[in-house]
C-alpha cells in the first residue's frame, strides 16, 4: 500500500506542473490578447449586437415624401433630413438623414434616371444623445463604380487582417419609404465611438485632411462643422436642437432652419482622372487637370507656421482640439521629412508600413497615394501619428489605374501617383532600409498567406454567397446582375496576378520601382471603374413606383423583383466565412503597440504580474511540501 508521504509528494508535484501549466496558458492568452489588442477596449454594443460581416444589415428608411424630394433635389447641399430609420427590426426616430460623397454624389445628383445616393446618419442630430446602439453615425456606401460589390469589403476585411485600424463594416439591405432600395455597404464612421472603441479614450486628436470639395476645388480644405461638434466625452459643444425631444413617428419633421455649414467632401473623386497612368512617365509626376495639392495634407514639412498646413487643422474632428495639438502634428512631419531616425518617437511606424502594404496590394489611389493626398485620417496621442484608412471604393485600380497591365505591375516602391518626394509618409520611411524591409515582408505575408494560401479566393466565392441573391434583385443597381456575375473570376485573377507581380518584384526579377510587363489576363473595365455604373438601361419604372412622388427622379432602375422577400426568408447563407466571427476581433500577431500603451495595456500588465506571483507562490508552496517531508525521513531515521 502506498504511503501518505509518497502521495502528498506526487500532490505536491502536480499542484507544481499545474499551477506552471497554468501559467503557461494564461501567458500565452495574454500574448493572444497583445497580439489582438489591435482594439484596446471592450467591445460596445454596436459591435457585440449588430455589426455581423456574416450576415446582411436589414435597414427601413422611413422619410416623408416631401422631404425625400428635398433632399434628393438638393444633394449636393448635404444637409440633414428628419426621417426614421429602422435597423434589424429597430426604429430609432427623427434621425438625421443625408447624402454623401464628392465626384459619386455629383454623378448621382445630375443624373436623371437615379436617386441612389450614398448616406450618412446622424442618430443625435434631433435628439441628444441617441445613438445606434453606442454608434454616433453610419455610412451606407451605394456600390457605384464597383461592378463586384466587394472592392470595399475586401479591402477592410485585408487592413483588418493586417492589423491595421478598421472601421466596423457589413453588407445592408436597405428599403426607401417600403420600397425595395438596394444593396449597400454600412460602416461604423471614424469619429468619437470608433476612436473610444478602438484606442480606448478620447484623449487623442484626429484630423481628416481633405484637399478637395466641390466648391474650393483643390487645397479649398473648409472646416466641417458637423464632425467638430460631435463628440467625444470631452466635447464641448452645445447640441441644443429646436426639436430635442421629438422620438415617435407623429411627431417627424424637417431639420431646424439654421443648418450647419456645409461639410467638405467625404469623397475626392474630381474630374475625370480614371485614364491618367500612374507610371507610364517612369516616375514623373502626374499633376492632371488638379495641380498640385496644398495645405500640408502630403505631410511634406513647409516650416513650423500652423497656417501652412490648413487642410489639416481646419478638418480636425473633435472641437478640443487646440493649437498645441497642432504642434504635435507639426513635430510629426517635421521628423518624417528632416529627422528620419527619430521618427518613432512621432509615428506609428509598423502600422503605417501596414497600411501602405495593403493600400499598395489593393492598388488604391483615390487616397494618400495620389497627387491629391486625401481619404485618410491621421490619429494623434500623446505625440504619436498613425494613419487611418478610409474609402475603398476605387481601390482595385479603378482611380487613376489606366490599363490592367499597369494596375498589375504597379511598383511595390514607389507605389503613388505622383512622387515619393510629393509623399514623404512612405517615401521617407522607404529610405530607411529596415523599414523598406519590413514593409517587404507585410507585401510577402499577403501574396503568401492571403493569396497564395487561397483565402482571398475563398473569401470572395463566400462573399459572392452571400450576396448574390441581393444583387439580383438589387431594384437601383448601377450594373447590371449579369455585370455583377462578369466581374466575380475578373476579381480573382486580379488577386491572383498581383501576387504574381509582387513576387517578382521582391525577387527582383521584375522592377520595384517602375511599372513592370508581367502579362495578365485581366479585364479591369470589368471590374467597375470611376465615372459610374452601366446602370441597367432599357428597364421601364414600374407605374406604381412613377406615382410615387419620392421616386420622381426615376430611382427604379431596373426590374423591380415580382417576389422580393424579407432578407430573413431568403436565408442569407450562415457561418463565419472569414476569420474571426467578430469585427471587433483582429486576429493578427505582432500588432503595432507604440502609440497604445493606455489602460488596456496597463491592464494586461497587471494581470501578468498576478498571474506569476500565482505561479511563484505555487512552486514554493511545491517546494515547502517537498522539503517538509524530506525532513521527516532525515528524523525517523535519526531516531
Amino acid at each position: 500500500m502506498i504511503s501518505n508521504k509518497y502521495i502528498n509528494i506526487f500532490i505536491a508535484i502536480i499542484m507544481t506542473l499545474s499551477l506552471a501549466l497554468a501559467g503557461v496558458m494564461a501567458t500565452i492568452d495574454m500574448s493572444t490578447v497583445e497580439a489582438n489588442a489591435t482594439e484596446k477596449t471592450t467591445h460596445p454594443e454596436y459591435i457585440t449586437n449588430l455589426f455581423n460581416k456574416d450576415d446582411i444589415m436589414e435597414i427601413d428608411i422611413d422619410i416623408d415624401e416631401k422631404l425625400w424630394n428635398e433632399l434628393a433635389d438638393n444633394a449636393m447641399e448635404e444637409e440633414y433630413y428628419s426621417a426614421n430609420i429602422t435597423i434589424n427590426g429597430e426604429t430609432y426616430y427623427n434621425v438625421g438623414l443625408r447624402a454623401k460623397g464628392n465626384t459619386t454624389l455629383s454623378q448621382v445628383a445630375n443624373d436623371d434616371t437615379t436617386d441612389r445616393y450614398s448616406f450618412k446618419v446622424k442618430f443625435d442630430e434631433y435628439i441628444d444623445g441617441q445613438t445606434l446602439k453606442g454608434l454616433e453615425k453610419l455610412a451606407l456606401n451605394n456600390m457605384m463604380q464597383d461592378t463586384t460589390y466587394m472592392k470595399e469589403y475586401l479591402s477592410y476585411d485585408l487592413l483588418k487582417k493586417m492589423g491595421v485600424s478598421t472601421p466596423a463594416f457589413q453588407y445592408a439591405s436597405i428599403t426607401l419609404n417600403g420600397e425595395p432600395w438596394g444593396l449597400y455597404l454600412a460602416l461604423e464612421v471614424m469619429e468619437g465611438s470608433y476612436i473610444e472603441r478602438y484606442y480606448g479614450t478620447t484623449d487623442g486628436n484626429l484630423y481628416k485632411p481633405e484637399t478637395t470639395n466641390m466648391a474650393g476645388g483643390i487645397g479649398g480644405a473648409k472646416v466641417d462643422m458637423e464632425m467638430k461638434n460631435d463628440a467625444t466625452t470631452k466635447a464641448t459643444t452645445d447640441t441644443a436642437k429646436e426639436n430635442p425631444n421629438l422620438n415617435n413617428e407623429e411627431n417627424l419633421m424637417s431639420p431646424p432652419s439654421n443648418p450647419e455649414m456645409n461639410n467638405p467632401p467625404e469623397k475626392g473623386e474630381q474630374g475625370n482622372m480614371a485614364n491618367n497612368n500612374m507610371h507610364m512617365e517612369q516616375g514623373k509626376e502626374i499633376n492632371g487637370p488638379m495641380g498640385r495639392n496644398t495645405g500640408g495634407a502630403d505631410l511634406v514639412y513647409s516650416g513650423d507656421e500652423r497656417s501652412n498646413y490648413s487642410t489639416i487643422f481646419e478638418n480636425a474632428i473633435f472641437d478640443y482640439t487646440n493649437e498645441e495639438d497642432y504642434d504635435k502634428i507639426i513635430a510629426m512631419i517635421k521628423s518624417l521629412n528632416e529627422d528620419i531616425d527619430d521618427i518613432e518617437k512621432y509615428l506609428d511606424v509598423d502600422e503605417v508600413l501596414r497600411y501602405f502594404a495593403v493600400n499598395t496590394f489593393v492598388v488604391n489611389l483615390d487616397s494618400y497615394a495620389s497627387n491629391m493626398k486625401h481619404n485618410y485620417y491621421l490619429y494623434e496621442q500623446d505625440g504619436i501619428c498613425s494613419i487611418l484608412p478610409w474609402d475603398y471604393n476605387l481601390a482595385f485600380g479603378a482611380f487613376q489605374g489606366g490599363s490592367a497591365s499597369n494596375v498589375i505591375n504597379f511598383p511595390i516602391d514607389n507605389p503613388v501617383a505622383d512622387s515619393l518626394e510629393s509623399s514623404p509618409l512612405i517615401g521617407k520611411l522607404l529610405e530607411v532600409e529596415e523599414y523598406k524591409e519590413k514593409y517587404h515582408e507585410y507585401l510577402n505575408e499577403i501574396v503568401q498567406d492571403y493569396v497564395n494560401s487561397g483565402v482571398f479566393t475563398e473569401t470572395i466565392n463566400n462573399t459572392d454567397n452571400l450576396i448574390g441573391d441581393y444583387v439580383k434583385n438589387d431594384a437601383t443597381a448601377f450594373y447590371t446582375y449579369d455585370e455583377y456575375v462578369a466581374s466575380i473570376p475578373e476579381l480573382i485573377t486580379y488577386g491572383v496576378d498581383r501576387a504574381k507581380s509582387i513576387s517578382a518584384q521582391l525577387s527582383g526579377s521584375q522592377s520595384s520601382t517602375s511599372t513592370g510587363n508581367m502579362a495578365t489576363n485581366l479585364n479591369l473595365s470589368a471590374l467597375g471603374s470611376q465615372g459610374g455604373g452601366g446602370n441597367r438601361e432599357g428597364k421601364d419604372i414600374p407605374q406604381d413606383m412613377k406615382e410615387n412622388n419620392h421616386t420622381e427622379k426615376g430611382m427604379w432602375i431596373g426590374e423591380k423583383p415580382n417576389n422580393m422577400q424579407n432578407n430573413s426568408e431568403k436565408g442569407a447563407p450562415q457561418g463565419n466565412f472569414m476569420p474571426g466571427n467578430n469585427p471587433g476581433d483582429i486576429n493578427r500577431e505582432n500588432s503595432p503597440n507604440n502609440m497604445r500603451g493606455n489602460t488596456a495595456n496597463d491592464t494586461n500588465i497587471k494581470s501578468n504580474l498576478i498571474i506569476y506571483g500565482i505561479c511563484l507562490l505555487g512552486v514554493i508552496a511545491a517546494i515547502i511540501v517537498v522539503l517538509r517531508f524530506k525532513r521527516k525521513k532525515i528524523s525517523c531515521v535519526k531516531y
